[in-house]
């Protein structure tokens, strides 16, 4: 969206550095961002005779914040958001989105963060800007997403440039472009004035650089920028024989969440996707997100998913959503199939089978597939005959692990919180160090039996033959 939102988790110290702000309305708009002590309110601030004040209070709030003092930091910033200070209702956007030192609130969040962003304050309007892509607190719009990016990199603001890149990368309200998501990339590391900053930018740019390079012969993938938590085999063990080093194998994922069903909607799987998504690239996957998507778009992400793959490689499948068993076989439901009968689904939904096929058709060396796909028959009691209840175990062709949200022939829940019971577990237990892939979904199946009281129980089929482990 723990949650392990795009927010906290692709940008991680992008957000909330109050001191790279510039939204003195009075001033011409440059790349070089005002210091906390310059930027004492909006147009509806407080008047001449206060941004002294202000700014120390603004500072005071600040040192607090960076201690964890939150009582403190919420004492001297909510007085000057309330006089509407920009600066102050970005950081107390920042407290009310993270649950610090208050209770947690997205809504709240959005609406501050929109006030300030309404100030013209570029770093208001790339915060509000990620709650619009990832939905939190407000209906998901990556159309205005775009537009608040674009605000803020129009005012030179590297983190704006960096949500644009990202958007470009992913497709996001804008047409999937690669080379405008690394000129994005590359402007906002040119631009970020904290190092952190522009080491992340810099990770994106090599990131994308790659995807848009031709296939190699070797399979080192390039070395110039090593992702941050890298997914990768444990040192103690080679991968499937090879004597290759673990950390040189590529990562990728294409992560799917279907929810919009027209005569079945699920409350879950758009979150379960965008969460996953979230903390697989803190992994340091390269990873694509598709939210409610029909039959060709799920087949061309699959296309795309397994061309141009380095042959040592890792690549990871997730999809949420509905699933159906077919005389045998296992079929993801695009969201607008028209599924009139049974049969129907072997020609209008998409064959999981297909999927793990192509990943080992192209010579991934680790083939995970993940799905969280069993819920109830969503086709009406007409079917009921015909379509078995739940999943049916598949294959796994050398080096693969394919996991379920249940046990074979059963459902799974779809959950009344943000994620269902599985997903939940998954995102609890994946970031857990040194842990075997085996260890950590023997942990999340015990995790969901005690949530679900035994009524599920997840499964997983696995023909891995080297110690594979999610975070260093």
């Amino acid at each position: 969206m723990t949650r392990f939102s795009l927010i906290t988790l692709v940008l991680g110290g992008f957000l909330g550095y109050a001191a790279m702000a510039n939204c003195n309305q009075s001033a011409t708009r440059t790349s070089a961002p005002a210091t906390i002590a310059q930027v004492t309110s909006g147009p509806h601030g407080q008047t001449a005779a206060q941004p002294r004040d202000a700014a120390k209070a603004l500072q005071r709030g600040e040192a607090a914040y960076n201690r964890k003092d939150y009582g403190t930091a919420l004492r001297e910033l909510q007085p000057l958001a309330q006089h509407g200070n920009a600066v102050a209702q970005n950081w107390l956007g920042r407290m009310y989105q993270q649950g610090l030192g208050v209770l947690k609130n997205e809504n709240e969040a959005v609406r501050l963060y929109r006030q300030a962003a309404a100030q013209g304050l570029a770093m208001g309007q790339t915060n509000l800007g990620f709650m619009y892509a990832e939905g939190r607190g407000v209906a998901r719009d990556e159309s205005e997403a775009v537009r608040l990016f674009q605000q803020a990199a129009a005012q030179g603001y590297a983190l704006g440039q960096y949500g644009m890149g990202l958007m470009y990368e992913q497709g996001w309200g804008v047409a999937r472009d690669l080379v405008e998501a690394q000129r994005r990339f590359t402007q906002a590391a040119e631009t970020a004035s904290v190092t952190s900053d522009r080491t992340k930018a810099m990770q994106a740019r090599e990131r994308v650089a790659r995807q848009l390079a031709p296939p190699q012969p070797s399979a080192s993938p390039p070395t110039s920028v090593t992702p941050p938590t890298p997914l990768s085999f444990a040192p103690s063990s080679l991968p499937m024989g090879d004597a290759s080093p673990p950390e040189t194998l590529h990562r990728r994922a294409l992560i799917i969440g279907n929810a919009a069903y027209p005569h079945a909607p699920l409350r879950n799987p758009i979150n379960d996707a965008t969460d996953m998504a979230d903390i697989v690239r803190r992994f340091g996957f390269e990873v694509t997100l598709l939210r409610d998507a029909d039959k060709s778009t799920m087949e061309r992400a699959v296309e795309d998913f397994t061309t141009r793959v380095q042959r040592r490689s890792v690549g990871l499948f997730f999809f949420s959503g509905h699933g159906a068993q077919i005389d045998g076989q296992n079929y993801l439901i695009p969201i607008g199939a028209a599924l009139g009968e049974p049969s129907d689904v072997k020609y209008r939904a998409v064959a999981a089978d297909w999927i793990l096929a192509r990943m080992d058709d192209i010579g991934m060396e680790v083939k995970l597939l993940i799905l969280d796909a069993c819920r109830n028959n969503p086709f009406g009691r007409s079917w009921t005959r015909a379509l078995n209840r739940g999943l049916v175990t598949i294959d796994a062709p050398k080096g693969s692990l394919i996991a379920y949200s249940t046990s074979p022939g059963k459902t799974a829940e779809d959950g009344t919180g943000r994620n269902s019971p599985y997903t939940t577990h998954l995102l609890r237990e994946s970031p857990q160090p040194r842990r075997p892939i085996e260890l950590m979904f023997k942990a999340v199946r015990v995790g969901v039996q005690e949530e679900t009281k035994g009524q599920q129980t997840p499964w997983e089929a696995s023909s891995l033959t080297g110690e594979f482990v999610f975070a260093h």
